[in-house]
């Protein structure tokens, strides 16, 4: 069972090159910057190539058919039996390389070490150099890594590279592929290593190399860009980890890697979301997931994963659009102009015609208008007017016209011209002595950077600007550079820090002359980041005076409904009893009159599964009832809220039990049964519901007096308790729980049902 998945690479051995189709890292992979491990093998004859015969060939193969169906143990005996009764070099090579596969399939990494040495000193009494050879160094360099043996992986690299390099001087076309992923295999080990230049050093060499532009090189690119990627972002360079997942993106969209795209999309998604770029990250993993949908059908485990990232990162969106401030929350992730295109884009600026004389009562006007597009013209014609100014007047004056243009191009959504300019204005005022007007020109460059997707660079204007200020800074001034730090460390998660900023303006907000609903935005803020930060008390003690100002100031608002979810689940978290039924019934009178009665959207969702848990404490069931059935009929159809469907049946079986109704808990038991078997192809996945499922069962067939039932799924639920529990030190409890059962059932009943407790005494 374990050789299904290489028969038919090794019927080919013969005739193809070895290459590697599944070098990339994968989805878990990736995130724990692992290089996955590659399954299928192939050969090709030709110069670098041990020769293999038909004869041998037929004998592996004749090999394989016999062991196929055989427990991994006898297929190494048996193999091993072949090797030591032949002398036949290149055919012990081939069944040293058919059981290090099968060691592969059934992670016995040890072994697949053992045997790939065995593979490399066969090839070696050849007394040839092939790219068998290499190949066999490059796996043992991976298995080395994959076992954090960190010495011996790069002594095999090396020996690999040093061998590919030989044969791709001699015949570049023939070997790039294994050129390119034994430099990839090196940039991995070096990341690892945390050492980031040379990492950096291997990963280039794939990505500028000119190869043929097959699926096996564009594959190998793409992992060199997201080797880059890591490689950048562990040294904080964002700006060309931002361009290399760019060209990753573009990559994936070539013709040859259609079959690897749905893949390539999720990994790319993934790492947008990890450099906080959230409407990228959100539109690439449903592409994938559309590739999937073709490709798998609903509910694969694939869509399932993506469409949780898609679920997390609308819920962080939800966080930072809880309130608005000076700058709107981000909405388009970009990638950062590098100084290229900010040369380039400035020189488009100044190299626009004038076509009428400046009119700067015509700029203002189109301005208050909010025309911005023809406000900007104009500023822009009269910029260019300003170099007969004296040179002491004229950067001053610049920098004031570079403001309003700066401003109007925001306004118009040109986030990355903006960038331009807000650079250029910053250069104006530089060396200025007024620290208010350089911290305001710092101030918009943070601005800029947070709209083309560079929230810590944002965060380092906004701090250049906050130093900048003193006890002379008027309050208004401090209030909006700390409101924007706050912000934008809840989107970094540095909730620590959100809460700092936050608790810093409260010295100032009495002060400063804001109006009562930048104030009531403001603590609905600061009640969020406690919340984030898990200050809970905190979090509802601020809520509450933010409610208390928002309910004056925007009362029947999105901002009143956003204000009392937020309160709510700092109540939730609490435990503060008192307050969830009430703040969770103001909560659903709001979304029913700004949202309307029949969305059911995330704030509705997560308001119920609150009251339901809530009513549930106290036992009352008709109570919760009424939110949990339409949690149940909103999740039933649904691929995304599979699990959260499967856990709402549970609860409802629970109640039915509680409310002795057995017949009714124990048919529903059954039904989730089905459907979770229905969900996983068969097999019921083992967590911490299908535990209370388990145990949900046997009690309710207990208590319909289902007597043989209620042993079998005792037994059932025991040995799938001991398969567990080797690897899982928490299920002792549940072990000794279900001896309990057993002990106390054979104890009242071993004279009505002695067959049953005879069979049950064998699982204490």
């Amino acid at each position: 069972m374990f050789l299904r998945k290489v028969a038919s690479a090794i019927a080919k051995s013969a005739v193809y090159s070895r290459v590697r189709q599944e070098t990339l890292l994968s989805q878990q992979t990736l995130t724990h910057n692992k290089i996955q491990l590659r399954k299928i093998m192939q050969f090709q004859p030709s110069y670098g190539f041990a020769v293999i015969s038909q004869t041998q060939m037929d004998e592996v193969m004749q090999l394989y058919t016999n062991l196929r169906q055989k427990p991994i143990d006898q297929i190494y005996s048996e193999s091993l039996k072949v090797i030591k009764d032949s002398n036949d070099n290149i055919k012990n090579y081939l069944v040293f390389n058919l059981i290090t596969r099968a060691a592969l399939e059934a992670k016995h990494f040890d072994k697949a070490i053992e045997f790939s040495l065995q593979q490399v000193e066969c090839l070696q009494k050849e007394e040839k150099k092939s790219l068998q050879i290499a190949t066999c160094f490059y796996d043992l360099s991976i298995l080395y890594f994959q076992k954090q043996k960190m010495t011996m992986a790069f002594q095999y690299a090396f020996e690999a590279e040093e061998m590919v390099d030989d044969l791709y001087q001699d015949n570049p076309k023939e070997f790039e592929h294994m050129y390119l992923q034994v430099n990839n295999n090196i940039s991995n080990l070096f990341l690892h290593s945390q050492n980031y230049e040379k990492s950096l050093d291997y990963s280039n060499i794939v990505v500028k190399m000119e190869a043929q532009d097959n699926t096996q090189n564009l594959l190998q690119k793409f992992t060199g860009l997201n080797l880059q990627t890591q490689a950048y972002q562990a040294i904080n360079n964002d700006q060309q980890a931002h361009l290399a997942v760019e060209k990753a993106y573009i990559l994936a969209k070539k013709p040859n890697l259609e079959a690897h795209r749905a893949y390539l999309f999720a990994t790319v998604g993934y790492i947008f979301s990890e450099l906080k770029l959230f409407e990228r990250a959100k539109t690439v993993l449903n592409e994938s997931i559309e590739i999937y949908q073709k490709v798998q059908g609903e509910g694969s485990r694939n869509i399932k994963n993506l469409q949780q990232k898609i679920r997390e990162i609308e819920e962080t969106e939800k966080i930072q659009n809880m309130h608005q401030q000076t700058v709107q929350p981000l909405d388009q992730a970009k990638i950062n102009l590098n100084q290229s295109n900010y040369q380039q884009t400035k020189q488009q600026q100044k190299n626009k015609p004038q076509e009428e004389p400046i009119n700067q009562d015509m700029a203002t006007t189109y301005f208050k208008k909010g025309m911005y597009k023809e406000a900007q013209a104009e500023f822009e014609k009269y910029i260019q007017q300003i170099d007969q100014m004296p040179e002491n007047e004229r950067k001053q004056y610049k920098g004031t016209l570079l403001n309003r243009i700066f401003t109007c191009q925001y306004l118009q959504n040109q986030y990355d011209e903006s960038l331009v300019t807000a650079l250029e204005s910053l250069q104006c005022v530089i060396d200025d002595n007024d620290s208010t007007r350089k911290a305001k020109a710092f101030q918009n460059v943070g601005i800029a950077y947070e709209k083309t997707g560079d929230v810590l660079k944002s965060i380092e204007y906004f701090q250049k600007a906050l130093n900048l200020l003193d006890e002379k800074t008027p309050n208004l001034d401090k209030y909006q550079i700390l409101v924007n730090l706050m912000r934008l460390h809840k989107i970094t998660e540095e909730y620590d820090l959100s809460v700092k900023y936050g608790e810093s303006i409260l010295n100032i907000i009495n002060s400063s002359q804001l109006a009562d609903i930048e104030i009531g935005r403001f603590k609905a803020g600061l009640s969020e980041a406690y919340y984030l930060n898990g200050q809970f008390e905190q979090s509802f003690k601020m809520g509450e005076k933010a409610l208390k100002i928002i309910e004056k100031t925007e009362n029947g608002s999105k901002q009143h409904l956003y204000c009392c979810y937020q309160l709510l689940k700092s109540y939730q978290e609490e435990q503060y009893l008192e307050k969830i039924e009430q703040a969770g019934k103001k909560c659903l009178e709001l979304h029913s009159k700004i949202v309307g009665v029949n969305s059911f959207d995330e704030i509705k969702y997560q308001t119920y599964k609150i009251l339901a848990n809530f009513y549930v404490i106290f036992g009352k069931y008709d109570e919760v009832m009424k939110y949990l059935d339409p949690l149940i009929n909103q999740t039933k159809n649904s691929v995304e809220y599979a699990d959260e469907y499967i856990s709402f049946l549970i609860l409802k079986a629970q109640i039915q039990q509680s409310l002795e109704e057995y017949f009714n808990a124990l048919e529903l038991t059954k039904n989730i049964f089905q459907i979770l078997k229905e969900q996983s192809n068969g097999r019921i996945p083992f967590n911490d519901e299908t535990i209370k499922l388990y145990t949900l069962r046997y009690q309710l067939q207990y208590q319909n007096i289902n007597m043989t039932e209620f042993a079998n799924s005792v037994i059932e639920f025991v040995e799938i308790l001991n398969r567990e529990s080797s690897e899982k030190d928490y299920l002792t409890e549940y072990i000794i729980q279900t001896n309990t059962v057993i002990n106390q059932f054979i104890q009242h009943h071993k004279e009505e049902y002695p067959e049953i407790c005879q069979k049950l005494q064998k699982y204490i």
